[in-house]
Order: C-alpha cells, then structure tokens, then sequence
C-alpha cells in the first residue's frame, strides 16, 4: 500500500515534515466498512453493553441514521450497491461469478474523474479478488490477505480457507501511507473494508475475554464457527445454548475490538491535519443473524437483522448530534455522497440524496422502497421488498424445491415473528404485483451481466 502510494506521489520522502494543503470546496471523504456490523450493537442505538464508546462519540458529533437498511445480506450485491447508486437488478451482482458491469459509472470513478486521488485497503476477498470490478476508480487498490497480514489463519488449526486481514494490518499500513497522502495536495477518497466482526468471530486479546470464558476455542466451537463461514445455517435446535452465548459474546468482543481500531484510525488522520476538511462516513455491508430464525452468519435470507446496518456521517459541515428516523439505503449512499460534495452524478442512479432529510425535509415514500437481493450464496435465491406506507415488507424466496411468499407488518411486529402472507391474501399479491412491477421497470434498465471465474 505504501509503495504503492509513494509510486503515485512521485516519490515523496517518508521522512519530510508533513504538509496539508488547506483546500477550499469540496471536502475529503473517508469511507469505512465494517463487514457484518449490526445496528443494534451500538450504544448510540441501545445496546445494553458498552461496545462502541468512539462509534457513540461520532453519532453525537454528526448525523446518525437510525432506520438504516443493506441490499443484500450478502458483501458482493451490496457493496456494488453503495458504489454504484443502482438496485441490485440493475447492477446484476446478484451471485458469486457475478461482476460489476463496465458501464457501471461507481463513485470512485466520479471522484477520480474530480480530480480526487482515490485509495483502498481491503480485506474481504470477495472485493479482493481481480476481475469482479471493486478496485475501478482507485489510484491505489490493496488486498490484504491473510497470506501477507498476522491474520487469523495462525489463530486456528484447520480453517485456513476462511480467514481475513485484519483491522492491526490496515492500521499498520496506513501510519506509513498517510502522511505520504498528506503531502499530495489534492482532495482524497480513502474506503477502508475492516473484517474483524465477521465470522469466526476471533477478536483476540484482550477482546475474546470481555464477555466470555478468555482461552482458545474449543473443538464444539470450532465446529460451530465452521458452520458459520462455510454458511451451513444450522438450525439452532442443534446446538446447546452455551455456544449461542459463546457466540454472541465472542462477536460483541468483535465489535468492541473495531470500535478502537476505528478511533486509532481516525486519531491518525486528525494527527496528520487531514480531517479538519473531511467527511467521515461509516457503515457496513450488511448484519448479522444469530439464530433469530434459525440460521448463523448472514447470505442465508433477508430478515431485517441481515439488513440493519449503522449509518454514521461526521464533518465537513454536517449538523452535531443530529438523528435521522427516515429510512436510509444502501442506494442512497453514492448520491448523498456526491451531493454533500457538490458534485453531480455522471451516471444514472436509483438512489436520492439524504441531505434533504438531514435538513429535516420528509422522504417520499416511493424514494424510501428497498429493494434487497440474495443470488444462489447458500442454495436459496431471495427478493424483499420494504414500504413504508404501509410499512410492510415482502419477501420472496425460492429454494430450488418450491417458492416461498411472506408479509410481515414492521411496525407491529419488527422481528418479522409473524407472517402473514395466509390471511392477508390480497394484500400480499398486491404487494407483490408491485414488487414485479418494478423489478420488471428495473430489468429494462439493467446493464448487461458479466461475470468472473470464481477464485480458488
């Protein structure tokens, strides 16, 4: 990453005093992912345990969107969503072979084409990997694999096909690239991908004892976290509740770890100058589900513990303390980006600007539909649809044996406890008519799919 950086400055000396340019205008945007992060762990959001002190300080220095929702359980299909401004049918990254198109105008691209000098640090190899169109736009792209990073492949025995980077190895990186970006003079976008929350859920010390047993794992454990990555979804009948609590404590020790990992990260950028004049926003892919209906991981269904996602945004002139109950998407992210940059989109897109909510203005209903897809991940091919007037939500699922309809009320009943697609007939196929209607609208506007081979 650093030489990387260093190539594009022009060989700017590490060792030279740094220096920021005061720039007028526009501001940096600071992009940070923090893969199967759940709304509801934050304290800002209620969370009974204290996991995200630095997270909850962002929330009262900028705008917390409460009613934040993903396009996908799944990295791929939302990732391609928050770059691309484009509903999942649109876009077409629906499954694993799947790629962003070439037409497809990303925010990184926009930016580039600004005049931004564009940098990423990854660490999911669904983004990682070449071909698949993540890295477009970005000056300097690096993949973080555990093959180059102390990752968690050393940590356990066995599974060394499911491990990530981690949230140290971008730190590292970044206390060398920084000040070298520092020095370019010109505007940055940085989009950092933290995967320390996923699954195994291995947040090391001091984190793995917060809220459990300290030690390594045991072999039930192992076996459970294997199930979570190779997303099996067992049903949880089959295991003893002690690993579920195991589980849910080793994830919350997860999340406490990125909390501090977010704050070093961000105490970097300040050391430097270079957040004075930066808009800081973070967020995740999608959540993650602990058995609330029956299955563990995420890319399984699209229930709405999948979907939650926090949505934060500090800086460059955005309000303090300020909580927006308007649903955001996942959608919305590149136009309300573009737009608190003062830059027109290039490009179609689906989604709307969130500033004028964030000046208090209510969003049309028809703006606020969320339109979230599944592709074949783990066997079973899901669409949602969520309203707002009503506030109702259709899923449609198809697990190659026989298609499956459910209506849930999400204002009664947020824990989608109850279907009631049986005895709201009517209600159910009007929602789904429209539901067609406009994936049908969306097909005709669709870019041509193409697709990988998948990696190794």
């Amino acid at each position: 990453f650093l030489k990387s950086t260093a190539a594009v400055a022009g060989g700017l000396a590490l060792g030279a005093a740094p220096f920021v340019r005061r720039l007028a205008g526009p501001p940096n945007v600071l992009f940070i992912v923090v893969d199967a992060l759940r709304a509801d762990r934050l304290g800002h959001a209620g969370y009974h345990r204290a996991l995200t002190p630095f997270l909850d300080s962002l929330c009262e220095r900028g705008v917390f969107f409460s009613d934040a929702a993903a396009a996908s359980s799944w990295t791929k299909t939302s990732m391609a969503t928050i770059f691309s401004g484009l509903h999942p049918p649109v876009h077409g990254v629906l499954d694993p072979p799947s790629c962003i198109p070439m037409k497809a105008e990303l925010l990184s691209i926009m930016l580039r084409r600004e005049g931004y000098f564009t940098f990423q640090a990854q660490t999911n190899p669904w983004l990682g990997a070449e071909g698949y169109g993540f890295s477009r736009g970005f000056d300097v792209f690096e993949f973080l694999s555990p093959d180059r990073t102390k990752g968690l492949r050393r940590q356990v025995e066995g599974m060394e096909g499911f491990t990530y980077g981690r949230g140290e190895d971008v730190l590292e990186r970044l206390e060398k690239a920084v000040p070298v970006i520092g020095r370019f003079g010109k505007r940055f976008f940085g989009y950092l991908h933290l995967m320390d929350v996923h699954a195994p859920y291995l947040p090391g010390g001091p984190y793995d004892g917060l809220f459990s047993m300290p030690g390594s794992l045991d072999m039930d454990d192992i076996v459970l976290n294997r199930e979570v990555i190779t997303f099996s979804g067992q049903a949880i009948k089959e295991y003893p509740e002690r690993l579920r609590s195991r589980c849910l404590d080793l994830y919350d020790g997860c999340v406490r770890k990125i909390d501090d990992i977010i704050a070093k990260i961000v105490a970097l950028f300040e050391t430097n100058g270079m957040m004075s004049n930066t808009l800081l926003v973070i967020t995740a892919d999608h959540g993650e589900e602990f058995w609330e209906h029956g299955k563990v991981g995420h890319a399984h269904n699209l229930y709405e513990e999948a979907l939650r996602v926090p949505f934060v945004m500090v800086g460059a002139d955005m309000p303090r303390g300020v909580e927006i109950n308007e649903r955001a998407l996942h959608v919305d992210f590149a136009p309300t980006v573009l737009d608190a940059l003062g830059i027109r989109p290039s490009g179609r897109m689906d989604g709307k600007s969130l500033l004028p909510a964030i000046s208090g203005a209510r969003r049309d209903a028809r703006d606020a539909v969320n339109i979230s897809y599944l592709g074949k991940v783990c066997g079973t091919t899901s669409r949602a649809m969520t309203t707002l007037a009503p506030h109702a939500k259709i899923i449609l699922s198809d697990d190659g044996v026989r298609q499956h309809k459910e209506l849930y009320d999400l204002r009664k009943d947020p824990s989608e406890t109850q279907n009631l697609a049986a005895e709201n007939v009517a209600v159910a196929d009007s929602l789904e008519r429209e539901f067609e209607r406009r994936i049908e609208l969306a097909g005709a506007n669709a870019f041509e799919r193409s697709e990988q081979s998948l990696p190794d």
